[in-house]
């Protein structure tokens, strides 16, 4: 009975240590793995995708090849935020397959982020590239033009324009040896449909001329680039159709200074919001995170939801609004402000001395000629050139920062470099507005603004100034 009992013991001695050791093994191996993101299960290493041409300013459209070394295949976004993710070996769960080796073409401002796929499903390291494009004095050889589709185009001296093509000008005949030929304006230009919206610009291509092999004009050709930014959903108890009146603008001879009726107003009416405000709709409240509402069922009153504090703050009239709107500013750089399209709504009502589709004080803000509606004398005036993307100021397209822009969406920021000019970010379109003053501000309430109902107003907390 002893030596069963002995035997037993042995028997779950070794056991247990078959155990411990099978347990240590695991751990050492679970260990490797997890510290081998680089190498995986089969050995392979996972680096970021290499990238020919590398990034960087470009002045004709580029092939660029990307590669990953021992990748089944590659997951490229162009968008600039989305990240690229394998869903399996050869697809993708965020962005385009394409094999080990492929290209991708890239004519306008463009971010490319990459990433190889791997055989055990895996998504390795993303590379981001940056391709800008500035336009250059385009050569002619045999007839053609080199240069990048979104460049305005002007054909060197005895050739003729004609889509993106400089043909050369036929020699009149006759033994009077008469001069050559130049073809006449386009009176009559087609464009083809936008193209998706990346990274804040969208183009297009002409897609008919009359007449027949006519020269486009500098405008024709301009307007073959805009900037733009993707649309965002909205919620659907708002009320998008908003026919509802600012409030007045006030009559003080000071457009910048609020009467003492508005200031007494404004305390009045935040008081008794207040009151009325019920349970607060924080997903409600982010979603309107720095818009300009109108109460449509209270005589259009207009609020601001200031993105910092996720609170209302009631806007009595223009100059009210200008100063209100002022102390939410945040201070930014004029290098930076530059990478934010500047907005224009063709319902305001300023002064346009020169007739060229910019106020007066937005003209003073971005250093362009009130006087002079073709400021750098290119043949564009300068609202065509701040529309299409272009620098009114002198060449070339301007480049834009779509991601400072959705960060600054709703924010009101201050030139803390120049006079301190105040700027509204709107975050519908993420283009800048200018609130040179009260008047300004009026018109920024009344046609940026967002209808809304008084019971999802009262859905947001109203703040204390």
């Amino acid at each position: 009975m002893k030596k069963k009992l002995l035997v037993i013991s042995i028997f779950f001695l070794i056991i247990g240590f078959v155990s411990v050791v099978n347990k240590s093994s695991a751990s050492t191996a679970e260990g490797t793995l997890g510290t081998g993101l680089q190498t995986g299960l089969e050995g392979v290493t996972k680096a970021a995708p290499t990238v020919s041409p590398v990034a960087g300013a470009y002045t004709s459209t580029q092939t660029v090849t990307l590669t990953a070394s021992g990748a089944t295949k590659i997951c490229y976004t162009t968008d600039g935020t989305t990240t690229p993710v394998c869903a399996t070996p050869t697809t993708c769960t965020a962005g385009t397959a394409l094999a080990s080796g492929g290209t991708v073409s890239v004519a306008v401002a463009t971010t490319i982020k990459s990433a190889g796929c791997y055989a055990d499903a895996s998504t390795g390291p993303v590379a981001t590239s940056l391709y800008t494009f500035s336009c250059a004095t385009p050569t002619v050889t045999n007839g053609t033009v080199s240069a990048y589709s979104t460049c305005a185009i002007t054909c060197n001296s005895g050739y003729t324009l004609s889509g993106s093509t400089c043909n050369a000008n036929s020699s009149g005949g006759g033994g009077g040896g008469g001069g050559g030929t130049s073809a006449s304006s386009c009176t009559g230009v087609t464009y083809s449909a936008w193209t998706a919206c990346v990274n804040g610009r969208q183009t297009r291509t002409v897609a008919t001329q009359t007449p027949s092999g006519c020269s486009l004009t500098s405008v024709q050709q301009i307007a073959v680039s805009q900037t733009c930014q993707v649309a965002s959903s909205t919620d659907p108890i708002i009320d998008q159709d908003n026919n509802q009146e600012a409030p007045p603008s006030s009559g003080s001879s000071d457009q910048n200074t609020p009467s003492l009726a508005s200031k007494e107003l404004t305390a009045k009416i935040m008081f008794d919001e207040k009151v009325l405000t019920g349970e607060i709709d924080q997903k409600l409240t982010t979603r309107l995170s720095g818009r300009i509402l109108l109460q449509t069922e209270s005589f259009g009153q207009a609020w601001y939801v200031d993105p910092v504090s996720q609170e209302r703050f009631y806007l009595a009239d223009g100059p009210n609004a200008y100063q209100a709107l002022r102390k939410f500013g945040l201070g930014i750089k004029n290098s930076d402000i530059i990478k934010i399209p500047v907005g224009l709504e063709s319902r305001f009502t300023m002064l346009d001395t020169d007739k060229d589709g910019l106020p007066d004080k937005l003209e003073e803000a971005i250093g362009t000629d009130l006087n002079k509606a073709d400021t750098d004398n290119d043949g564009n005036n300068d609202g065509t050139e701040i529309r299409n993307g272009y620098n009114p100021n002198g060449t070339g397209i301007l480049t834009f920062s779509t991601s400072l822009a959705d960060r600054l969406k709703g924010r009101i920021i201050l030139q803390t470099e120049s006079r301190g000019e105040a700027w509204y970010v709107n975050p519908v379109d993420g283009k800048r507005y200018y609130l040179a003053n009260g008047e300004a501000a009026y018109q920024i309430m009344r046609y940026l603004s967002l209808g809304i109902s008084n019971d999802n107003i009262r859905k947001i907390t109203v703040g204390t100034w």
